[in-house]
């Protein structure tokens, strides 16, 4: 998962203001450029405001987030799940079970190293395809006052298709609490593959575009341009700059706005040059960590004491960050980074949220001393980064500790009231608990839709592929019905199959007035298909049958485009 310089990091931003925000306007082939009212750095650069106006309807439960004094925010890693096959891989091959909590939590059970601060997350050790979890987390942080998420976007290029592991961010488009914070991505390669130019133009921008910026709570600058990070998009050298370029005009030809481009880097921790970024034509910087460990043990304010050293960005416009902490020493039972001389052997100690407080009073004095070319803005590393011991998000040991620091110092005000306590603690296997997570799935689909028990074979077979996330839940339930074996077991009557449909899945027949909805609508293969689909989103499953309940995976784009 490691991407860049972290592991699986990204981006956001929000708005807030009167506070100026977003420099460099004219880069790339433009969109809407700033009015002439708006304040200018030294360098002359035109800088937007952030919009703070949250277009998307609030839900009528809970009001929409108000104006902050700064616009606080937190990077957010979407792979706690199964998912991801990285981390649970690893704790496979390394504890014997696919669980990608793995070896954080097993340091929470019982600590294998001095000076560990056990870490657990208040809801439990989640999965986060389930709703709720993205629900809670947006609750969590608007209760303190920050104002967006900053999501990991993960784009498979050897599948040329969203990862399944950024399914979260699809969690947040659809939380009826998404009046509450905003949110933006920073897409990011997961796969061996370089982005080809047919691929970027024929479907990761068309996806992006659609999908994502014409989301009315993704965020924008005032006059709606949507802000996208360039961390790592996969593409050659030769073709990034024109990428850059055709996402602008692709964005402007179909939103009739132009996307701000920042670029993620690690100038802020004084290394490189700005040079060979602007040749790129992006519109600003986003730095990730903004600090870096010196050696094991090492006390969090003295680490901190270097913050900030961003010298070469001072002069553009840039989104300053700061990390909660670092000691990635949970992860040193399934990976080798923890040997002397690798990139997890450096960790922080006793960053507490006293602590944490004491520096983020620097960290705000020096958003107050740069407002123009910081817009006030911050992003935290990170609000879920559970290995790497960065974590703001409420956990067991200090309860909202981080977050109330957060608040205080800032002077955030709350747009939500205290959420109440939830348990989200997902089904994985306990430790020392050998099990194939996706049996009892197999099992019970083979024995609603085909009427038998799956051999062990068969088990092994589509387990596999789930544990290396080549295949999502609903993609294997999509490939039963598929089969040649349930296909023959369709009636040719629409009525029946439909009642065919309800029997095996919600194990009763369909009403009248079920049949009326649906038979019309079964013309086809294809439309078939399609209540089956239906079917496996309904809440009626959801509360009949969990483990058949679709939450993992929408179908991908083959499955629908098959030739029947």
């Amino acid at each position: 998962m490691r991407r860049g310089f972290g592991l699986a990091r990204q981006l956001a931003i929000l708005l807030l203001a009167p506070v100026a925000i977003l420099s460099g306007c004219r880069s790339g082939t433009g969109g809407d450029l700033v009015s002439a009212e708006t304040p200018v750095v030294d360098r002359g650069r035109p800088l937007p405001h952030l919009d703070r106006v949250h277009r998307w309807p609030a839900d009528e439960r809970e009001p929409a987030a108000t104006a902050q004094p700064y616009v606080i925010g937190a990077w957010y890693f979407t792979a706690w799940s199964r998912t991801n096959p990285f981390h649970a891989g690893q704790s496979k091959e390394a504890l014997n079970r696919y669980d990608p909590w793995g070896s954080v939590r097993d340091n929470f059970l019982a600590p294998s190293y001095s000076g560990y601060t056990p870490r657990k997350p208040l809801i439990g050790f989640y999965d986060a395809l389930d709703q709720r979890v993205m629900d809670t987390h947006i609750l969590q942080a608007a209760s303190r006052g920050l104002s967006y998420f900053a999501f990991y976007w993960y784009w498979d290029t050897d599948r040329e298709e969203e990862a399944l592991i950024a399914t979260p961010v699809h969690r947040f488009a659809t939380s009826r609490y998404k009046s509450l914070m905003k949110f933006m991505i920073a897409p990011l390669r997961f796969g061996h593959r370089t982005t080809s130019w047919t691929a970027w133009t024929k479907r990761l921008v068309p996806y992006i575009v659609h999908t994502y910026f014409a989301d009315p709570s993704y965020l924008t600058t005032p006059d709606g341009r949507p802000i996208i990070t360039d961390w790592d998009l996969g593409l050659s050298a030769t073709d990034h700059a024109r990428a850059l370029r055709f996402l602008r005009s692709y964005s402007l030809a179909h939103l009739g706005k132009s996307p701000l481009v920042l670029y993620l880097s690690e100038l802020s921790l004084g290394h490189g040059s700005p040079t060979p970024a602007l040749a790129l034509g992006v519109d600003g910087f986003q730095c990730f960590q903004g600090i870096t460990v010196d050696h094991a043990g090492q006390p969090y304010r003295q680490m901190m004491a270097s913050w900030p050293i961003d010298g070469l960005v001072r002069d553009y416009f840039h989104v300053p960050c700061t990390t909660v902490g670092f000691d990635a020493r949970a992860w040193c039972q399934v990976f080798p980074a923890c040997e002397p001389g690798g990139s997890y052997h450096h960790y922080a100690v006793d960053n507490t949220p006293y602590e944490f407080a004491v520096h983020l009073r620097t960290v705000r004095a020096y958003l107050d001393e740069n407002a123009a070319s910081t817009g006030k803005m911050l992003t935290i590393y990170a609000w879920n980064e559970w290995g790497e011991g960065a974590y703001i998000e409420p956990d067991v040991e200090h309860g909202f500790g981080y977050l109330d620091a957060i608040r205080d110092v800032f002077g955030l005000h709350p747009t939500v009231a205290l959420p109440p306590a939830v348990d989200l603690e997902a089904d994985y296997p306990a430790p020392g608990e050998a099990v194939k997570p996706f049996e009892a799935t197999v099992q019970k689909a083979y024995g609603r839709l085909l009427e038998r028990q799956a051999t062990s074979d068969e088990v092994e077979a589509w387990s596999s592929q789930y544990d290396r996330a080549s295949l999502s839940k609903m993609d294997f339930l999509i490939a039963i019905y598929r089969s040649e074996e349930f296909q023959a077991r369709q009636p040719t009557s629409s009525s029946e199959f439909i009642d065919l449909l309800y029997r095996r899945l919600l194990g009763r027949h369909a009403t009248e007035e079920e049949l009326a909805y649906w038979v019309p609508r079964a013309t086809s293969a294809r439309e078939r298909l399609k209540i089956f689909v239906s079917l496996l989103y309904s809440t009626e499953l959801e509360e009949r049958d969990p483990t058949l309940y679709a939450t993992q995976g929408a179908p991908s784009a083959m499955t629908w485009e098959a030739d029947w």
